[in-house]
């Protein structure tokens, strides 16, 4: 045995070194900041559904004389009684409506998504004849789970290259360890971004112009 661990003992991988202090302070900057959310489940016996027909009073919301997509209906009761976050009204529905060609990133892009909140009750609303077969998705019917966002690590403005190779590994394996599953679909915390992630300040340039209040 000793001879074949003589041999083949140039080839055992030695246990990683544990997280240097530098780790260990964004580890906890992260913590810090974790922020309650709602997580979207599929299944469901409520109200709240992505895709379908909106439960719907007045008019159906157009962009620059077209119908907007209808995207989802949430239920603030059931999202209230999962624990859903006080800062929503505690009664109603919310109803998501967008225009995928406005993206966001110009002020042209204005109206180009909608959320109305409405309390009247109301029947399923058929789209409008003219919104594309393409543009009108299944209903899929959605639950709510308490759950926790964590801030991205650029929202710590972190400088990567100030960290060596294995307190990258042990922060990339922390970071990995707190994100769930794609899709991440939630109300609340922090925004899930592709690139770039800084929402607040975009929203801010698009709504008020570079530097507004």
């Amino acid at each position: 045995m000793g001879f074949l661990k003589g041999l083949f003992g140039r080839w055992e991988t030695s246990p990683p070194p544990p997280p240097s202090d530098k780790v260990l302070a964004i580890q906890d900057a992260l913590r810090a900041r974790v922020q309650p959310c709602l997580r979207l489940r599929p299944g469901g016996e409520g109200a709240s559904r992505l895709g379908g027909e909106p439960e719907l009073n007045g008019a159906w919301p157009v962009w620059k004389g077209g119908p907007m997509v209808f995207v989802a209906q949430l239920d603030l009761a059931e999202m209230r009684s999962a624990g859903g976050p006080d800062w929503l009204p505690a009664q109603g529905r919310l109803l998501f409506f967008c225009e995928p060609g406005a993206w966001g990133s110009d002020p042209e892009d204005a109206g180009g998504a909608m959320v109305r909140h409405e309390t009247a009750p109301a029947e399923p609303r058929l789209p409008p004849l003219d919104l594309p077969r393409k543009s009108r998705f299944k209903a899929t019917p959605v639950s709510f789970e308490a759950g926790e966002s964590w801030p991205s690590q650029e929202r710590l403005e972190i400088d990567w290259d100030t960290i060596g190779k294995h307190d990258y590994a042990a922060l990339e394996a922390f970071v990995e360890a707190h994100t769930p599953e794609t899709p991440m679909h939630q109300v609340g915390g922090y925004p899930d971004a592709v690139q770039d992630d800084a929402m607040e300040e975009i929203c801010q340039e698009m709504t008020h112009g570079p530097g507004g209040a």
